[in-house]
């Protein structure tokens, strides 16, 4: 089963139906979880809205629970929806030039694509990322 989750409120139903599920209490759920009580309650009632990342992800893996992010569809951006919203009004040709302006303004970068690039030749080298880069595997997590 697939559940959109928008807010913490959305994410704390999710867990509670996960742990019903398993037919677990909240101590029970908070103990195999290493968490305390007091703060699985304030996830499950959407409380927590600043809850430690580690500590969601190790609650969801707990509960067998599995997180998919979904990035919106590359070929209706914003921009482009807004470009082809204007054919209506301006017509073809102008349409077609907004659109041409679109995608080189949401092109990558030069610098971005010569990141990117090296990013792929370390992890293919077997180096892992980069240990400047803020969350890479590399950074020490805080518990």
């Amino acid at each position: 089963m697939s559940r959109s989750v928008r807010t913490a409120r959305e994410l704390g139903a999710v867990i509670v139906d996960a742990r019903h599920h398993h037919g677990l209490t909240q101590q029970q759920l908070a103990e195999k979880a290493r968490v305390s009580r007091s703060w699985l309650i304030g996830v499950e009632q959407g409380q927590r809205k600043g809850a430690e990342l580690n500590k969601i992800l190790g609650l969801l893996r707990t509960l067998g629970v599995s997180l998919s992010l979904e990035l919106p569809p590359e070929d209706r951006s914003d921009a482009e929806a807004s470009a082809q919203d204007a054919a209506t009004v301006f017509g073809p040709e102008v349409t077609e030039a907004f659109k041409d302006y679109v995608r080189e303004w949401a092109a990558p970068s030069k610098i971005t694509v010569e990141l990117e690039r090296r990013r792929q030749e370390r992890l293919a080298q077997g180096a892992g990322p980069s240990p400047h880069i803020a969350g890479s595997a590399s950074t020490p997590q805080e518990g």
